[in-house]
């Protein structure tokens, strides 16, 4: 894993097309904002587990 410091308003880029800025923090929170293509699927870490299951059940679904 990569870690870098960032202050707000800086960003880092990835692979030149996705940007991830800083845009403010508060106590131990940090907001951040994310550019990137529209085909780039970004999705909060906790949710892809059920992003996971609703893809298997709809491709059950579908399957029938």
């Amino acid at each position: 894993m990569l870690v870098l410091t960032r202050k707000i308003n800086e960003s880092i880029l990835i692979n030149s097309t996705i940007e991830v800025r800083v845009l403010r923090t508060h106590k131990n929170k940090v907001t951040i904002g994310l550019s990137a293509p529209q085909k780039v699927p970004i999705c909060r870490g906790e949710l892809q587990p059920q992003i996971s299951l609703d893809a298997k059940e709809l491709a059950h679904v579908s399957d029938n």
